[in-house]
């Protein structure tokens, strides 16, 4: 349902695109940044050089009315596998002993929650969720704010350091037994005297104030004076990242084309009194090579992206400027757990409509050519 509501969405914007000849605005065309060249050189607008283990790809061409793509691809000249795996199924039993302050006085819930004083325990289906105290649930809205305003901090703080802080997390995560690697985490920092004043933004921020008051959160004392760290995972395979919490969710092939799993991320919050909260989505069992394929270079790319706007008639600029090859856990069609880590080809675009950039990415499987 959410990628069929994605898709519309998209379709909505690409009709507005389509029939923007309505439009003078939209007729007089916009303005993007592309280097155009006349007609006698744009057949030499994609320089191709060979690399080691790469085909590396220069392109400054325009592939049909207003269609344009600007960028620089590189394309794998080894085969690149395919791996079939499950979303993961955790071992809350074992994880317990890790996570909790006291394992031996957990209980579980109908619901199957680890219950523990104030901490609680979830799993299902690649996604694990733990909170020391609900008080971190308040810090994370505060941490949110901050993301949305700019105000992330990347400095030590007096309990442990960055360095010491990612080595808790890794070791707690080491003993999941995830599939694919985590990467190294981006990490932001709060001290007590940021949250505090991170506090006073949001009750007199006039979009917050009101759900800060009905949730009775003005005031509000925190639950350590120590401070917080907020660490940030994404994971790859075999050096490949895989489809994460920064990667766009918009797909734009058909409605009843292949549905992904959630995006795969991590995310851990330290406190002077350990572990407070882990968050993990996406998450696959060990995974399994089935097969090794070649990679679709520019020609096939380019095709891709022109046979999906064959019937449209683009009165808006369309520039593809980035090019990235990503895995992506598409789900089996029969089932809601079995996963093919299948590499795709993610491609950022910006459509200028009526002064408004819109900026979007198409995945294209990276096989076959097939849009997602």
């Amino acid at each position: 349902m959410k990628k069929q509501i994605v898709k519309m969405t998209m379709l909505m914007l690409a009709v507005m695109c389509i029939t923007a000849c309505s439009n003078p605005k939209a007729a007089e065309g916009i303005e993007l940044d592309i280097d155009r060249s006349d007609d006698s050189d744009m057949t030499d607008a994609v320089d191709i050089e060979h690399t080691q283990g790469y085909e590396e790809v220069s392109v400054n061409e325009e592939i049909d009315d207003n269609l344009f793509i600007q960028a620089d691809i590189k394309v794998p000249r080894e085969d690149v596998g395919v791996y079939k795996t499950n979303l993961k199924q955790f071992d809350c039993d074992q994880l317990k002993d890790i996570l909790f302050d006291d394992p031996d006085n957990v209980t579980v819930s109908e619901d199957g929650e680890y219950i523990s004083g104030d901490s609680v325990l979830l799993s299902f289906d690649g996604c694990l969720g733990f909170q020391k105290s609900s008080d971190i649930g308040y810090i994370d809205l505060l941490y949110s704010y901050a993301e949305n305003h700019n105000e992330l901090s990347f400095s030590d703080l007096e309990f442990e350091t960055i360095d010491e802080a990612v080595d808790m997390a890794n070791d707690i995560l080491s003993k999941m037994d995830l599939g694919c690697s985590f990467n190294d985490p981006q990490v932001y920092s709060f001290s007590i005297n940021e949250l505090k004043d991170l506090q006073t933004e949001i009750e007199t921020d006039e979009d917050y104030s009101g759900m800060i008051e009905a949730k009775n959160l003005v005031g509000k004392e925190f639950g350590n004076e120590s401070g917080y760290y907020y660490l940030e995972y994404t994971f790859d395979l075999e050096g490949i990242d895989v489809f994460g919490s920064g990667d766009k969710a918009e797909f734009t092939g058909d409605f009843d084309g292949p549905n992904t799993a959630n995006k795969m991320s991590i995310t851990v919050s330290i406190s002077e009194n350990g572990i407070e909260e882990i968050s993990i989505d996406g998450a696959v069992e060990k995974e399994e090579l089935t097969e090794k394929d070649q990679i679709i270079g520019y020609d096939k790319i380019k095709g891709s992206i022109q046979d999906y706007y064959a019937d449209e008639i683009l009165t808006c600029e369309c520039m593809y400027n980035n090019f990235d090859l990503m895995y992506m856990p598409i789900l089996d069609a029969d089932s809601f757990t079995s996963v093919t880590l299948t590499p795709v080809w993610k491609c950022d675009y910006v459509i200028d409509f009526d002064g408004e950039e819109y900026e979007m990415t198409m995945y294209i499987n990276a096989v076959n050519g097939d849009i997602l």
